[in-house]
């Protein structure tokens, strides 16, 4: 591998040969920054050289990529790996990072710049972290590319976590929303039936498509998810891709949704638009999940219940399965989640309570002895 000097105007320039493109059968160069006196320039070039080998020996290809041409090609790839809406989180993050690093080169990148940004950052956790992960997923990819020997981004610390908050439902709500819902003959009533009774993200309920009936009518399959924009495609991530068995009162509303999509078909006949989506309109149309979160902000204050957002429905699900002392693990599984960890992390709030019930169980089956057990023995 070849290095010189070249003076360009008033400057002296590090310059090393790479070799030829396999491609375009032309040579490559790497500069390194013009300096005013040879001797820096020469120390530049030493520094060049030896960071060259110590690559190559390491199978760390010197291809001089900038942030937002690796970025462009890693979301190629993540396009295909993830769900779209987080393949958009994805993409709406980097082009804020490419604001900042996109002309860096990726080997020019430090833990030291990457901290200085995060530090820059304001807003919640949730904003910085999406914009922390942007930054180290492209990094990933430039470290399987053998563009660089590190992520940059380790070492980084993030500022702490907020305090997860939501608002949950009692059993109580959550008869009576359904009840309310179920008399008034609201074609609401199974999406929210579902949301309520196995904890199903809303873009998976309408996602929801007959062939992911079992055959026995015990479960539901969650196989994808739908976008605000109708269009279908991967679930979050592999675990949520799940079997969830479900009540004998949703089996049935399944059913009866069956029955009054095929009443509707025969009344509207060409207008209804055929599928075999489970939510559907009068007509036939999709239930997206933007329509569907709108349609229950309106329901929750014509039955004056309290304010939850459709997301909550699932929190209030696995509310009540903890509480009423169902296993993490199977609330877990069933939401679909990464790992026990995310559930109790998500959920840590209701675990006090579980364990208070715990001991007090513990204490009455196993500590006290029974009253009515107790003999006397007269002498």
């Amino acid at each position: 591998m070849k290095g010189s000097i070249t003076k360009k105007g008033s400057k002296y320039y590090p310059v090393i040969y790479l070799g030829k493109d396999e491609l375009t059968d032309k040579k490559k160069y790497k500069w390194g920054k013009g300096q005013v006196l040879r001797r820096e320039a020469e120390r530049i070039l030493n520094d060049m050289v030896r960071d060259y080998h110590i690559n190559n020996d390491n199978g760390i290809l010197s291809l001089d990529f900038t942030f937002s041409e690796l970025a462009k090609e890693w979301l190629l790839v993540s396009k295909k790996k993830h769900a779209p809406k987080t393949y958009q989180m994805y993409e709406g993050n980097v082009r804020f990072v490419n604001e900042i690093f996109g002309d860096v080169k990726v080997d020019a990148i430090k833990t030291i710049h990457v901290q200085r940004y995060i530090n820059t950052l304001n807003g919640s956790y949730s904003k910085i972290n999406k914009r922390y992960l942007a930054i180290r997923s492209v990094m990933n990819y430039a470290v399987k590319m053998k563009l660089i020997l590190v992520n940059p981004c380790i070492g980084v610390e993030l500022p702490k976590k907020d305090k997860t908050e939501f608002n949950t439902w009692t059993s109580e709500d959550v008869r009576y929303f359904l009840d309310c819902l179920e008399n008034d003959n609201s074609k609401w009533y199974l999406p929210v039936c579902v949301m309520l009774t196995t904890g199903m993200r809303p873009g998976e309920v309408c996602g929801l498509k007959y062939c992911d009936f079992s055959e026995d009518n015990t479960a539901l399959y969650v196989r994808r998810g739908m976008q605000n924009d109708g269009t279908t495609g991967n679930t979050k991530n592999e675990q949520s891709k799940r079997k969830v068995i479900i009540t004998n009162k949703l089996c049935d509303a399944i059913k009866k949704q069956q029955e009054w999509q095929k009443d509707m078909s025969r009344e509207f006949e060409d207008e209804y638009s055929i599928s075999d989506f489970i939510c559907t309109h009068e007509l036939g149309q999709v239930i997206r999940p933007d329509v569907l979160g709108r349609a229950f902000k309106k329901l929750i204050k014509k039955y004056h219940m309290p304010k939850i957002r459709p997301y909550d429905c699932r929190h209030s699900f696995a509310t009540l399965m903890l509480k009423n002392g169902i296993n993490p693990k199977i609330v877990s599984e069933m939401l679909g989640h990464k790992s026990i960890e995310e559930t109790l992390n998500t959920y840590s709030h209701v675990l006090p309570d579980i364990q208070e019930e715990a001991v007090s169980k513990f204490e009455r089956i196993v500590l006290q002895e029974p009253q009515d057990n107790v003999v006397f023995i007269s002498s």
